[in-house]
C-alpha cells in the first residue's frame, strides 16, 4: 500500500540523517543534557547527536535510543528552550513511545482500510504528546509553564518524520498544537492514565478490525 511505501521511504531518509549526524561536542549542551537526564530520572546515558538536516529535536530507536537535535539549536544556544525540548524527548523514552509507535504503524499497515484505526491513531499520538508535555511541566515551577508553551509555539515544525516507526519528536504537527497549548495553560496533573486508556482503546479497535477482517474472508469452496 501507499502507506507502507511511505514508511519504507522514510526509513531511507532517516538512515541518511543519522549517518550524517555527529556527536554533540559543545560543553554547554553536554552539561545541560546531563542535567536533563537526571531530571528525567534516567540512569543510562542516551547518546545525543547534532545534524543540520532536522528542524526539530527527535528521539530515535527502539532498543538503542538516540537523540538528534538541529545544529542551529547549538549555534543559537538558549539554555531554557533547549532544556524544555530535551526533557520532552526524554519523556518519550520514559513512556516507551517508540514501542507504541511501532504497534500503531503495524496495525495501520495491516488494516489501512479501517477509518476507526486512523482516528484512534491520531487520538493516541495527540495524547502522547500531551502526556510528555505534562510530564515536563510536572518537574517545572509554575512560572515556567508559559515559557514552555512559548517554546512549543516558537520551535514547532511540521517534520516529515513525525509519526514514523521508532521516531518521536517535539512537533508532531501543527494540527494538535492548539489542543496542546490549551492543555498546558490548564495544566493540573499528568496525563498518563488518559494515555493508557487511549492505548487500550486503540488495541481494542485493532482487535475488532482483525476479527471483522477474519469474518469477511470467504471460506474455500
Amino acid at each position: 500500500s501507499a502507506f507502507l511505501l511511505n514508511r519504507s521511504s522514510d526509513l531511507v531518509v532517516m538512515k541518511q540523517i543519522t549517518n550524517a549526524a555527529l556527536p554533540v561536542q559543545d560543553s554547554r549542551v553536554k552539561s545541560l543534557y546531563r542535567q536533563c537526564l537526571q531530571e528525567a530520572g534516567l540512569a543510562r546515558d542516551i547518546p545525543i547527536f547534532s545534524t543540520a538536516s532536522l528542524k526539530s529535536p527527535m528521539i530515535v530507536g527502539l532498543f538503542r535510543a538516540r537523540i538528534y537535535i538541529p545544529s542551529r539549536l547549538i549555534s543559537d544556544f538558549k539554555e531554557a528552550d533547549l532544556k524544555y525540548m530535551l526533557l520532552h524527548e526524554l519523556m518519550h523514552y520514559n513512556y516507551k513511545d517508540a514501542i507504541g509507535n511501532l504497534l500503531i504503524n503495524a496495525a495501520l499497515v495491516l488494516y489501512w482500510y479501517n477509518p476507526l484505526l486512523w482516528i484512534s491513531a491520531w487520538v493516541i499520538r495527540t495524547d502522547r504528546e500531551m502526556a510528555c508535555d505534562e510530564a515536563v511541566l510536572y518537574g517545572l515551577d509554575t512560572w515556567e509553564y508559559k515559557a514552555y508553551g512559548n517554546v512549543l509555539i516558537n520551535h514547532i515544525e511540521n517534520v516529515s518524520l513525525q509519526s514514523r516507526p521508532f521516531v518521536m519528536n517535539l512537533s508532531a504537527g501543527f494540527q494538535n498544537l492548539k489542543k496542546r497549548i490549551l492543555n498546558i495553560s490548564q495544566y493540573r496533573r499528568p496525563a498518563l492514565p488518559k494515555q493508557i486508556g487511549n492505548i487500550c482503546f486503540f488495541l481494542s479497535v485493532t482487535l475488532a478490525a482483525a476479527l471483522t477482517s477474519f469474518c469477511l474472508v470467504p471460506s474455500p469452496a
